[in-house]
């Protein structure tokens, strides 16, 4: 076996060790939202519920200024790392502890500012409001706790050990589990239960992350003497693009639940907060897989082995289609029947609508969002965050617009930021990616083009099965005609979604575990 495949499987390796660690983090955090939000709506209402979205919401709303700098530093850092140059990177990794300190220190400010005056901003029942205005002042905490403690998070990434902070994610879930079972169970039903279990997990990443920082990257530790107002600078002249980016992102979409709160009313606001949960946490897995192969990338890349950079890229949009592909088709085919076990007592077919329309963008982004990593990767922020920020100026106003004068109502709230998202994602996004990795525009369009005929493959398999197997009748019918689905996607995608060198390449790293 020569050196090279050597390599490659070495990477295949890692890269294994931390997709499963990331699918068990995944599996556990969002199996806890699963069970604990139909308990949530039951015992507080759907319109409660909903304030938990639109106070995560705001948080986004106010991470615009902060993405500046968190978005850039693990580039910056894992690259000088990687060259050798320690100094430099413990500079850069000091200047973002600081320089978010004080943001933390700001917002703090203005978050004891918002929160008495809560109910005069948005729309909130008499009964919900001290209760709401502290689930805002806990969700505000725990989003300025992460904003200081972010950088430790870079420590994994330059070491490629991504499968310790899975496993911190995992500990958080359950503390959080636990903290509200222990809540709900002894004390009145209060949304802002949510708000204090949230800031008791992120406290508890923030140690577990400076405890690997010291452990994996001795070479970056806090010193405010190497705090650099310059490079400060830097960072952000790179990272206020993926400010803009972030406005792009609620413009398009972050401004939903606020708009229905304003324009519709609270009901219509928790009824779509509800649908967004599954499309939500598929953005989130696709984000994860994403995220995974962002290391190697950015160790290739400051190498210059650019051919390496899109061969990482191409195994990236194959292992995100060979999952999402199954996700998406099994939420189209089940979804009606899912809602209605989950949250029963709400307007089943009201949700089940506003889902399949949240989610028409994934059938796109599903194998592009891989290629949104390359302009971070290239340095070349500036056009892909002025093109999106124009797309989501005319979502905003598409939507408005259509509220306003037409029936639409929700409707059209949930569904014009995924129409246009899915133009965008299959036009610019592959051919811009191209072009600041200077390699020809063709390159990612046979993936993406195998990937949506196979997805329409897998969505005709599916539906032909709901023909055949049992009706559903309970969570135990549903899991079981899930997993025979998930089965013949997972078989349909190996022997059509993937190429004779990647199945046979798949094929040898198992045998090669197994004898293991």
């Amino acid at each position: 076996m020569g050196q090279v495949q050597i390599k490659r499987m070495s990477e295949s390796k890692q890269l294994i060790i931390n997709l499963v660690a990331s699918i068990v983090a995944t599996v556990v955090n969002y199996g806890i939202s699963l069970l604990f939000t139909p308990y949530l709506v039951r015992t507080a209402g759907g319109e409660a519920y909903g304030f938990v979205s639109l106070a995560n919401n705001m948080v986004n709303y106010a991470s615009i200024v902060t993405i500046a700098l968190s978005s850039v530093a693990g580039r910056f850092i894992a690259i000088e790392v990687h060259k050798g140059n320690q100094e430099k990177a413990n500079t850069y990794f000091n200047s973002v502890f600081w320089a978010n300190t004080v943001l933390a220190a700001v917002f703090l400010g203005a978050s004891l500012l918002v929160v008495p005056n809560l109910h005069k901003i948005i729309e909130i029942p008499k009964a919900l409001v001290n209760d709401v205005k502290l689930l805002f002042l806990f969700i505000f905490i725990n989003f300025i706790i992460t904003v200081v403690s972010n950088v430790f998070n870079v420590a994994t990434f330059i070491t490629n050990k991504l499968y310790l902070t899975s496993l911190g994610n995992c500990i958080s879930s359950l503390i959080r589990v636990g903290l509200l079972f222990l809540f709900y169970g002894v004390f009145p039903a209060r949304v802002m239960y949510i708000g204090v279990a949230a800031c008791a997990c992120t406290i508890f990443l923030a140690v577990y992350n400076r405890i690997l920082t010291s452990k994996l990257t001795e070479g970056l530790f806090i010193d405010i003497q190497k705090f650099s107002f310059s490079y400060v600078k830097e960072l952000l002249s790179a990272g206020i693009w993926s400010s803009v980016t972030k406005l792009s992102q609620i413009l398009s979409d972050g401004l939903d639940l606020l708009i229905s709160n304003i324009w519709i009313g609270s009901y219509e606001m928790g009824q779509l907060s509800i649908s967004y949960t599954i499309p939500t946490m598929l953005g989130i897995v696709v984000s994860t897989i994403v995220s995974l192969f962002s290391p190697q990338q950015t160790f290739y890349y400051a190498k210059g082995e650019i051919v390496h950079v899109v061969e990482e890229i191409k195994q990236n949009m194959k292992l995100t289609g060979f999952f999402i592909s199954i996700i998406f088709c099994g939420i189209v085919v089940y979804g009606y029947e899912f809602f209605s076990l989950w949250v029963p007592q709400e307007n089943i077919k009201l949700i089940y609508q506003l889902a399949l329309v949240s989610i028409l963008s994934v059938f796109v982004s599903g194998v592009t969002s891989s290629l949104s990593n390359v302009f971070l990767l290239t340095n070349h922020l500036k056009v892909n965050s002025i093109v999106w920020l124009m797309v989501s100026m005319i979502d905003a106003v598409l939507v408005l617009v259509l509220v306003n004068s037409t029936r639409l109502g929700i409707y059209a709230v949930a569904g014009v930021s995924k129409i246009v998202g899915l133009i965008v994602n299959v036009t610019y996004l592959p051919l811009y990616a191209s072009r600041c990795l200077q390699v020809s525009g063709k390159t990612f369009y046979p993936i993406i083009i195998r990937y949506m005929c196979n997805t329409v493959l897998i969505m005709a398999v599916f539906m032909g099965m709901k023909q055949i197997l049992p009706a559903i009748s309970g969570w135990t019918g549903l899991i079981i005609n899930g997993l025979l689905m998930g089965a013949a996607g997972g078989i349909i995608n190996f022997f059509v979604f993937l190429n004779h060198r990647e199945r046979k390449f798949l094929v040898l790293l198992v045998k090669k575990k197994i004898n293991h």
